[in-house]
Order: structure tokens, then C-alpha cells, then sequence
């Protein structure tokens, strides 16, 4: 079987956080789960995943699991993680 969106490794945490019906909302719980997934793209991604194919994942995966969010609404969410997960990546190849 395929991997749904990212690497295998990296699904599991990207799953765990996007199939929740709060993924958008900056919750405590729902900000862990987030950096969770991030954590795994920079722990276990084989591949460079851009901004733009995190951006593509989360809108498969959000129609794939949800419905009912008004386009602007969801487009500007959207944004939003994938700034934070760049800047994230980008924080975790800096050396020291």
C-alpha cells in the first residue's frame, strides 16, 4: 500500500493531526499534534518537500476528511501552517 500524502513515517503524525475535526484551530492540542507532524517531516523526510506540496497535501487531506469550510477561510488557514512549517524545517537545518 501507498503512502497517502507524505512518507509513510510522516503520515502517521500528518494523519494524526489533519483528520481532527479542530486541525485548524491554534488549541493546544490540536498546535502539538501540528508540530508533531513537522517534527516528522524533519526527523524522517527522505525527500525536500516544498511549501507548495505541503500546502497540496493539506488541501487533499482536508477534502479527503472534511467538508464545509468556506474556500478564502481554508486557502488562508492553509497559509498560515505552511508558513509556520517552513519557517520550522528551515529553523531545524540552521548549524550552530
Amino acid at each position: 500500500m501507498g503512502n497517502k500524502y507524505f512518507e509513510k513515517d510522516i503520515d502517521k503524525f500528518f494523519i494524526g493531526w489533519i483528520k481532527i475535526d479542530t486541525w485548524y484551530t491554534i488549541h493546544f492540542d490540536d498546535m502539538e499534534r501540528f508540530y508533531k507532524f513537522v517534527h516528522s517531516v524533519v526527523q524522517f523526510s527522505k525527500e525536500n518537500y516544498t511549501d507548495e506540496d505541503i500546502k497540496e497535501n493539506i488541501k487533499r487531506a482536508v477534502k479527503d476528511y472534511h467538508s464545509g469550510f468556506d474556500n478564502d477561510y481554508l486557502n488562508k488557514t492553509i497559509r498560515n501552517f505552511v508558513s509556520i512549517a517552513g519557517h520550522c524545517i528551515d529553523f531545524s537545518k540552521v548549524k550552530i
